[in-house]
Order: C-alpha cells, then sequence, then structure tokens
C-alpha cells in the first residue's frame, strides 16, 4: 500500500512539476452552485444553469460509427451527409478561452480583449468598473469587427458605461446587448433610425457564461445553435468541481494561460504522450535517466467521450497479473473532445484500525487545449490535488502560498523546452488534417497507444480536425518552416506575459527595481562608495536577468545536464 502512494506522488511530481502529489476516485461529483449563462437577444438574458452534469458532448448523440458500405446513401452527397452527422460537432461546444482574472484586468484599463477559436476572432468586454461587489459580471463577446468599415474593436475602448468604441468613426455598442449606442457622424434623429436596425447597426453577441475561474463562449451563432446553447451544459470536469466543494478538501495551483505557434492536434497529441516528459523536460519535470515505468492501454474511443488510456505494466508479460496491474489500478490519462486532455494519479494511504477504510488522493493535470487558428492553439493549466487532507500540511501550505507569477515561470520552462521541437514537428507534416501520420510516425511501444487512439479519433470522428479541411494551409513543409524563429515560438511576452495580470505586474517591478540599482550604482560611484556601486551593479544585473524571463529564454537541450 505504501508502495502505491508512493508511485502516486512520484507520478504526480514528475509531470505537474510540483511539490508532494496525492490522488483519488472522481468518478461522481457532487452539485455546485448555479452557474448563469449570458445569451444575446431573444433567448433571454440570463438563464439559470444550475448543477445539471450533462456536458455539451453528452447532450449530443453518443458515439458514433462510420456509416458502412452495405447502410450508404445511394448517391456521393447522401452519403457525405451521412458521414458529417457522425462527425463531433466542433461548433455545438462550450469553450473556455481566458482565465476571468485576467480578464477582468485588462478591462479595469478599458482594453477590449482579443480571443480566437475555431478560426475566427472575437472582442471581449464588460463595464469596467461594477456599482458593487454582489453585481455579477455582464460579459460580452462578439466578432471581431465593427459593422461601419470593419474596423477591428479590440484596437477600441471601453467607456465608463460599459459601452465599447470603436477607434476608427466612433461607434460604440451597448454591452449586453450589442445594440450601437452612438453614432456621431448622424445628428440624432437620423442616428435614431439608423441604430433601430440593430442588424445591420449593431453587433451580434455570443453566449457566454463563468465557470471554474475562467471565461466560456459558444461560437455557434446559427439560430438553432443559440437554442442548443441554453439547453446544453458547459464540460463538467470532476477536479475542478471539487475545488467548489466545501467538504472536500483540495490543493491547487494558479490558472496558466498561453498562445502557443503549433496546431490544436499537434498540443493534443504532446500532452497525451507522458513518455517524451523525462527526455523533452529533463531538469524541469523529471529526467532523462529515470524514464516512465508503465505502459498505457487503450480503453475508450468514443466520438463524444473522446480516448482514454489506463495505466499499466509496461512489460506486455505483466499486464494480465493481478499484482503488477493493481500498482496502476485507478490511473488514467485521457482527452474529453473538444479540448480537455486530464491525468489522474491514484495513490492511497490506509488509516484506522482495518485496510478496508482508506483515503483516495488524487493528482491531477487538467490541460486544455483550445483550437484558436490553425497552425496555433491556447492553453490552460491547472493542476489539482483532491482529497489533500492526508498531504503534509507544510507542503499543502507550500502550494497555496506559491505566487502566481512564480508559478507560471515554472509552467513557461515547461512549454519553452518543447515548443520548437514540436513546431518543426508540425512542418513536416500538413498543418490541420496531418492524415499523413500512419505513414510517417513508427510507434512500436504501448506508450504511444494514446498518440495512436487520438490521431484515430480525428481520423474517424473529424472531418480533418475543428477546422475541417479547410484548415489544411496546403503550405510545403519548407515553406511553412520559414514562418517562425525560435525566438518568435519561445516568445515568453507576446505569448503569455502581456496578457497576465500577475506576470506584468512583476515584469514591472522588476524594471523598477532595475532602475532604482542602477541609479543607486550612479550614486556610488559619485560618492567614491565602491560597496555600493558595486552592490547596485550586480543588483541591477540580476534584474536584468530576472527581466528576461518575463520575456524570452532559449532552451538549449545539449545544455541541459
Amino acid at each position: 500500500m505504501e508502495r502505491s502512494a508512493a508511485t502516486g506522488l512520484s507520478r504526480a511530481r514528475g509531470l505537474a512539476g510540483l511539490a508532494p502529489s496525492a490522488s483519488a476516485d472522481l468518478r461522481t461529483t457532487r452539485p455546485t452552485a448555479s452557474r448563469c449563462v449570458t445569451t444575446p437577444r431573444g433567448l433571454g438574458s440570463r438563464v439559470n444553469q444550475g448543477p445539471r452534469r450533462a456536458t455539451a458532448a453528452g447532450n449530443q448523440k453518443g458515439a458514433a460509427s462510420f456509416v458502412s458500405a452495405v447502410a450508404a446513401p445511394e448517391t456521393a452527397q447522401g452519403a457525405a451527409a451521412a458521414n458529417e452527422e457522425d462527425h463531433f460537432d466542433f461548433q455545438r461546444q462550450w469553450y473556455p478561452v481566458g482565465v476571468v482574472s485576467d480578464f477582468e484586468w485588462k478591462v479595469e484599463r478599458r482594453e477590449p480583449i482579443e480571443v480566437w477559436l475555431l478560426g475566427k476572432r472575437y472582442v471581449v468586454w464588460r463595464k469596467p468598473k461594477k456599482a458593487s461587489a454582489d453585481e455579477p459580471n455582464q460579459w460580452s463577446v462578439s466578432l471581431d469587427y465593427c459593422p461601419h468599415r470593419l474596423a477591428p474593436l479590440t484596437e477600441g475602448r471601453i467607456e465608463d458605461d460599459g459601452d465599447l468604441m470603436c477607434s476608427y468613426h466612433g461607434w460604440e455598442f451597448e454591452c449586453g446587448t450589442g445594440k450601437c449606442s452612438s453614432l456621431p457622424q448622424a445628428p440624432d434623429a437620423l442616428a435614431s433610425k439608423i441604430t433601430a436596425n440593430v442588424g445591420r447597426s449593431g453587433v451580434q453577441l455570443l453566449p457566454v457564461q463563468e465557470k471554474y475561474g475562467l471565461l466560456w463562449i459558444w461560437p455557434d451563432t446559427s439560430p438553432e445553435g443559440l437554442l442548443s446553447s441554453v439547453a446544453t451544459e458547459s464540460m463538467a470536469i470532476p477536479p475542478l468541481e471539487a475545488l467548489e466543494d466545501a467538504e472536500t478538501v483540495t490543493t491547487d495551483g494558479h490558472w496558466y494561460a498561453r498562445d502557443l505557434l503549433y496546431d490544436w492536434d499537434t498540443f493534443v497529441e504532446n500532452i497525451v504522450d507522458p513518455s517524451h516528459v523525462p527526455y523533452a523536460h529533463h531538469g524541469i519535470q523529471g529526467s532523462r535517466k529515470k524514464p516512465m515505468q508503465f505502459g498505457l492501454k487503450l480503453s475508450r474511443s468514443e466520438r463524444d467521450s473522446g480516448v482514454r488510456g489506463d495505466l499499466c505494466p509496461q512489460d506486455p508479460a505483466l499486464v494480465n497479473v493481478a499484482e503488477e496491474a493493481a500498482k496502476h489500478e485507478g490511473s488514467f490519462i485521457e482527452f474529453r473532445p473538444p479540448f480537455l486532455i486530464r491525468y489522474n494519479f491514484q495513490s492511497r494511504s490506509s488509516f484506522g484500525k482495518t485496510k478496508e477504510v482508506d483515503t483516495k488522493r488524487a493528482a491531477n493535470l487538467c490541460i486544455f487545449g483550445i483550437p484558436t487558428k490553425p497552425g496555433h492553439c491556447r492553453v490552460l493549466f491547472k493542476f489539482v490535488i483532491v482529497n489533500a487532507g492526508s498531504l503534509p500540511k507544510f507542503a499543502r501550505w507550500l502550494i497555496a502560498r506559491t505566487p502566481t507569477w512564480k508559478d507560471h515561470q515554472t509552467r513557461n520552462k515547461v512549454f519553452d523546452s518543447d515548443a520548437f521541437l514540436l513546431y518543426l514537428q508540425e512542418m513536416e507534416l500538413a498543418q490541420g488534417t496531418k492524415d499523413g501520420w500512419k505513414e510517417k510516425f513508427f510507434m512500436p511501444t504501448s506508450l504511444d497507444a494514446l498518440v495512436t487512439g487520438f490521431r484515430t479519433w480525428v481520423d474517424k470522428f473529424t472531418n480533418g480536425g475543428p477546422y475541417g479541411l479547410a484548415g489544411d494551409t496546403g503550405k510545403s513543409a519548407g515553406a511553412a518552416a520559414a514562418a517562425y524563429t525560435k525566438r518568435e515560438v519561445m516568445d515568453r511576452y507576446e505569448q503569455h506575459t502581456k496578457h497576465c495580470k500577475a506576470c506584468s505586474g512583476a515584469l514591472r517591478n522588476t524594471k523598477i527595481l532595475q532602475v532604482a540599482a542602477l541609479v543607486a550604482c550612479v550614486v556610488g560611484a559619485c560618492l567614491r562608495n565602491l560597496p555600493l556601486a558595486l552592490a547596485s551593479l550586480a543588483a541591477a544585473f540580476y534584474a536584468e536577468k530576472w527581466k528576461q524571463r518575463f520575456i524570452f529564454v532559449d532552451h538549449i537541450h545539449a545544455h541541459q545536464d
């Protein structure tokens, strides 16, 4: 039993890059507080989502299979339509697009927020200052262009009343309705007539909701899609549900968000592959001298619930040996479409007089791969330990009090260390569909089971991925590889820091300390105070090094001893 617990802790430490870990059975969840969804006009402004447990995928058809040749329609068009019905619907899903606290920081500075989803650019905004702390956030999301002359609204400004002003000609749009509220180029009487035509003068808002500290949007704005958004609950994620359950002891890290310069499917393929961790992330998470000591057995492959691999003995001869299989019981890695990759590592510790009474802990990595646009994706990451009461108090205290910016430094190192590898790997395949993977990949071990399972899921249940076949840019490997330099692929500032409240604040403070150190160095030199001048110069030097950690740090694998 102790050996099993130690195994779970070791796995979590290696893959999460954090201090102690744990495990738990998360097959059941408790209801959480009601959540509200803001919907466009005509569907009601607030819809109580309540504690329903159905997910977006769960409200659709169950897992589908390909239409057989016998049952296929006689015409090619009919066959295509039937296959389309069997495909996973990427449009009618709830997607988390960012961390609410970071978005709030932006709107308090009057800045509209740009987000990409499924190849389209959106603008996010709300009222900069709420009347009271109890006033709910009323977020608005629309396509990022002004109906006047298609200028990007993300280059505009949020007014005091929450209206979004276009910076090109000053048109304004109401938060919560999208109606044009100001048209400076027309007298009041004419402006009223023009703005009454909401369909032409206003912007259409998407359904939006807050959940788990994230902002979620629904991209399908067709009449049927809008109705579906009301009836469909966003994905329920057990470890994140546990964070909202007062009866469950949990410990968690901070939300981390970053935009990556490689495709959604490359990201998912990478994350569901645990065997790369001790090599690609050597010295950050694990060591190349200690490769993974387990295998994966594919246990699920369905259209709406995705693929799952259960941990099993690495040696195929031991898979059916009960004693060996028990060491990995309950631990799994899964992909749930359209965005969730979850690592769940179980470990057990017995308490009391009998071993029948035990406490289960779960170390969970909740990793969201959001399909933003072809060749790009956004990652949202959170580490959660459920039933963490049996962890040492110091470990729980340490995790809880790690500053957000410090936690994000670790995450930056992780994503930097294989970013350029993945970018160049992707260039060897066509962006978007990557339908040549079977011929180009050689994957003979069980640890590649989820990679094979995911790629097969994409081929079987989608039309080439979230963007369809149009997502394939058609670029040759050489032309695509020339698009970005290594520095651009690993640019921490553009991909993370400037969007993150904590890291932007830490960078600002570092710059202030650097300037103060340089001033002190000059003062020390003028006063001929050598110790002060040298100490200040050293402080300025280290401030510069810390400043670069928020901007760009090269990662050379050959130098990682």
